[in-house]
């Protein structure tokens, strides 16, 4: 996973020094994480729902469900990247 606060180039580079086997590695890593914060977008937004239905304060949920939102899309980012240098190292 991309560091916050690190330009994508360095993300990229760091790959680019990869053998194929770490980066499949890399690569299943991801794919484990994003399937968890699947699951933790699900929970929160059933919890965000219950507590709106409820009528009660949901602001701190629903400042947590973007930040899953936000690491989602860069996890996504970064699976997407990896599969491209795997994409780039079969050839």
């Amino acid at each position: 996973m991309r560091r916050e606060g690190l330009p994508r180039t360095a993300h990229t580079v760091r790959l680019a020094d990869m053998d194929r086997a770490a980066i499949l590695d890399q690569s299943a890593k991801l794919e484990r994480h994003i399937a968890l914060v699947e699951e933790d977008l699900t929970r929160q937004r059933e919890l965000l729902a219950e507590l709106l239905r409820e009528g009660q304060d949901a602001t701190a949920t629903m400042v947590l469900l973007r930040q899953f939102e936000d690491l989602y899309t860069r996890l996504v980012s970064d699976r997407d990247l990896v599969r491209k240098q795997l994409d780039t190292t079969a050839r």
